[in-house]
């Protein structure tokens, strides 16, 4: 057996090296991130970095005992809030604080090793591929999502594994991988709602990578896709409403929208003009502080979580109608905020004379500062002008629509953080990648020598489906 030919068909063009690089890198930073973390802080300390950790907990507490909810109000809030994936995670990990960051910090490590793989897929260059691994290594948003326990870094490794196999799925017409792509998809849901909407959105990622690739999509291959998707979030619904009478997938965009957008709708209303950040956190903290009171006090389950989440809906959706312009400034208000937010990290939770503290706000220094934003954004724009120029050249066809695909995904994620606001870039960091690939297609700029040779090693595989 030609070992080289070997090598080239599992990993082409990369150097194997390369990924072991990358992967070093980015697991020294990582546990040395959370060594940093763990070594300052209690548990019960690390479990309140977030407001949202400890939920996550309370969950993962109550599957170790064979149960999603307990048998009170708060519990079946959380319920209907937070979805199962991460949650059972957590409970595998023993529910754990430390245990679950040291997981992470590992887990971390293999998310630059599939964006080198994808990007190598989208660019045929092996530096391409690799920049884009070492960017997605030293990531700031990766390194602190690693230190805290949220759902942002196991989503992202699982969404990224995902669109890697709905990518070359529809790039080569197979069904078998068009399949997984969804089970992936349906596991990503299931661990963060945001994806609630994606199995029409990856219907149209699908579309456009196969109608770069010439061939078009096949239809029974986009609903091998999007059914394992659409089982899981019926079934889920459907679980929710057995319980507690609610037909709902998640109630998170209830929640942020009555707590986040209605008040500064309210204040915006009040002041005739865009409000103070102290004024809109006031009135969150009244209808945040309402909520919380009526669970705690509850002396039912089912009856007060649901009747606190019809309450959220209906005064969200009273709020916000009749001021539809308005809303939709403060929507773009928001997702303005947070593409040019920091992530705001635990840093301050970490000695401050440890070597990782500077070396993680010294990255988001760098990455975060308004020159590196404004040479991202001219990047980006130069690598769809320069691949429009050359779509009809070569292989431009194919990365013309490759770049289409990675646009939209990124557009997905940066809508949904319209609905909140003072969270920071961690909302976007599941979508990072294609960022990063866009900023890289602007850097190399499409070449006349961009043949779809790795195509051919897959054209036994073409019709598995």
């Amino acid at each position: 057996m030609d070992v080289g030919n070997l090598s080239k068909s599992s990993s082409p063009g990369v150097p194997v090296a390369a990924y072991i690089g990358v992967g070093m890198l980015a697991l020294v930073l990582r546990l040395w991130f959370v060594g940093g973390v763990i070594h300052q802080n209690a548990p019960e300390g690390i479990q309140n970095f977030n407001a949202d950790s400890p939920a996550y907990l309370r969950l993962a507490h109550n599957l170790q005992r064979g149960k999603y909810v307990t048998n009170t109000a708060e519990s079946h809030h959380d319920g209907l809030l937070r979805t199962p994936g991460y949650p059972f995670i957590c409970a595998i990990l023993g529910a754990s604080p430390g245990v679950i960051l040291w997981s992470q910090a590992i887990l971390g490590t293999i998310l630059p090793l599939v964006v080198m793989r994808l990007a190598m897929h989208i660019f045929h260059k092996p530096t391409a591929a690799i920049v884009c691994g070492l960017f997605a290594a030293i990531s700031p948003s990766g390194i602190g999502l690693s230190g805290m326990i949220l759902v942002d870094l196991v989503f992202g490794l699982t969404f990224v594994a995902g669109f890697v196999l709905l990518y070359r799925g529809a790039s080569i017409g197979n069904g078998g991988l068009m399949f997984l792509a969804g089970l992936v998809f349906a596991v990503a849901v299931m661990i963060k709602p945001t994806l609630i909407l994606w199995p029409a959105a990856s219907l149209l990622v699908a579309a456009l990578v196969a109608r770069g690739s010439g061939a078009g999509l096949r239809w029974h291959h986009a609903a091998l896709c999007i059914l394992p998707q659409i089982v899981v979030i019926v079934g889920w619904s459907t679980r929710n409403y057995v319980s507690d009478r609610l037909f709902t997938f998640s109630t998170i965009d209830t929640q942020n929208v009555r707590h986040f957008v209605a008040p500064q709708l309210q204040e915006w209303n009040l002041a005739g003009r865009s409000p103070d950040d102290e004024d809109v956190k006031r009135n969150q903290e009244r209808i945040d502080q309402r909520d919380t009171k009526d669970l705690t006090l509850a002396r039912t389950t089912t009856t007060i979580a649901a009747k606190v989440i019809r309450r959220q809906r209906t005064e969200g959706l009273d709020i916000l109608q009749g001021h539809r312009i308005r809303m939709i400034g403060l929507w773009a208000h928001n997702v303005a905020a947070t593409l040019t937010s920091r992530f705001g990290f635990i840093t301050t939770e970490l000695p401050q004379s440890s070597s990782i503290r500077g070396i993680v706000l010294g990255l988001e220094s760098i990455v975060f500062s308004i020159p590196v934003r404004i040479l991202a954004v001219m990047l980006v724009i130069a690598g769809y002008v320069l691949t429009f120029m050359r779509r009809g050249i070569g292989d431009g066809r194919r990365r013309w629509y490759a770049l289409l695909a990675l646009g939209l995904t990124f557009c997905y994620f940066a809508v949904f953080t319209g609905t909140t606001f003072s969270v920071g870039w961690r909302v976007i960091y599941p979508a990072e990648f294609a960022l990063v690939m866009l900023i890289v297609a602007g850097m190399t700029g499409p070449s006349a020598d961009m043949d779809d040779d790795m195509d051919d090693l897959d054209e036994p595989r073409r019709r598995l489906v």
